[in-house]
């Protein structure tokens, strides 16, 4: 499965993509905001990218890495931890900092977004579940501008019925 944005291809995460997620998740500027710490490991991002084929196996959820229609990797987005009784899955993301303020991520989000059906099992509705720092003020910005309500404990919320 792939999905094609205008400037972005969006394909599953594959344990090639272990070197890209790696210098990502390693840029301080996206550490500084992400759950994995300023430090973190390849052998820790081949754990993290198991742990994302599981929960795609499972049902449960799917990471994709971003993409330019070139191949080069700006970031991955996910969707996670799907609960079909409640509906709720979370959506976490991470984009290089050299891409940062270009669209890429509203671009990517919109595109899980408009195909959430093709990645997890929603029957009726789904609520997408994002947990954000509250120093994050880029991300709950575009959280916000995406129609995303801010709810308890950081966390931004997104009804999307079908």
């Amino acid at each position: 499965m792939r999905f094609y944005t205008p400037r972005l291809l969006l394909k599953p995460i594959t344990y090639r993509d272990m070197n890209s997620l790696h210098l990502i998740l390693n840029d301080p500027l996206v550490a500084k905001f992400n759950d994995y710490g300023y430090k973190i490991s390849k052998s820790e991002v081949r754990a993290l990218i198991q742990w994302d084929l599981e929960q795609s196996y499972l049902g449960l959820g799917q990471r994709l890495s971003i993409n330019s229609h070139n191949g080069t990797m700006k970031g991955s987005i996910g969707l996670y931890d799907f609960d079909c009784k409640l509906g709720d899955v979370f959506i976490g993301f991470e984009l290089g900092s050299a891409y940062w303020h270009q669209g890429f991520m509203r671009e990517a989000i919109n595109c899980i977004l408009n195909n959430i059906v093709q990645l997890i099992d929603v029957k009726s509705s789904v609520r997408l579940v994002a947990q954000v720092q509250p120093q994050n003020a880029r991300s709950i910005k575009l959280l916000d501008q995406l129609g995303f309500i801010k709810h308890l404990d950081n966390k931004y919320v997104k009804t999307i019925t079908l």
